[in-house]
This record gives structure tokens, C-alpha cells and sequence, in this order.
């Protein structure tokens, strides 16, 4: 069996309406944190899949997903900083998912000017 060479990331609680979840830092712009969130469901919302990661960076024994979708938020909305390790495959795509985000954000930011 091959060893995969695990990556060492940032995860922090992402406050929102339910109380928030982790999710993995990935990058940061102006004041913001460009991150991915994490789930222990397969599925989100109306059957929009998540995608299936290979280790599970909090480090317990539960599957864990990503969420296919970036999200720009305010440093400030963000609490309970640890570290975590991830598969650099799945780091890689969960870079993918942070950079269109991130993207969306610098066009929409850009407009605005």
C-alpha cells in the first residue's frame, strides 16, 4: 500500500445560524479568510453531493466531506483555530474548490469600484 503524504492545515469554526462547523483555511484576502467547510454528510441540501475525503483532518474515525463550494467571510467569524492533516489530493481539490471562491470574490469586489 502506497503511504500518502498527509498536509498539515488550519481548521477553524465558521459561525453561522446553527452555531457553525469546522472548516479548512485555504488562503487569505484583504481581511477575509477564503475557506472550505467540512461535514460528516455525504449529501447537502436538495442531493447536492459533497465531496468525499480520503483522511479526516479533525483526526477522528467519522468519514468526512468537504462541501464543493468556497466561502469568503471576515476573519472575525472565524474561532477555535487547530490543526488538522489532510491527504494532499484532497488538499489539492479543496485549494480548487478556495480559489474559484476566491475569484468570485476579487470580480465582485472589483465591480464594486
Amino acid at each position: 500500500m502506497k503511504k500518502r503524504r498527509l498536509i498539515n492545515i488550519i481548521i477553524k469554526n465558521h459561525k453561522d445560524k446553527k452555531g457553525g462547523h469546522p472548516h479548512v483555511i485555504v488562503d487569505n484576502i484583504d481581511d477575509k479568510h477564503v475557506s472550505v467547510g467540512l461535514s460528516t454528510k455525504l449529501k447537502k441540501g436538495k442531493n447536492n453531493p459533497n465531496y468525499k475525503l480520503e483522511v479526516n483532518p479533525l483526526g477522528d474515525s467519522k468519514h468526512s466531506y468537504a462541501r464543493r463550494q468556497g466561502t469568503v467571510a471576515p476573519q472575525k467569524d472565524y474561532s477555535d483555530p487547530r490543526s488538522g492533516k489532510m491527504s494532499s489530493k484532497d488538499y489539492d481539490r479543496i485549494k480548487s474548490y478556495g480559489k474559484k471562491a476566491k475569484q468570485k470574490y476579487i470580480e465582485k469586489r472589483d465591480k464594486k469600484k
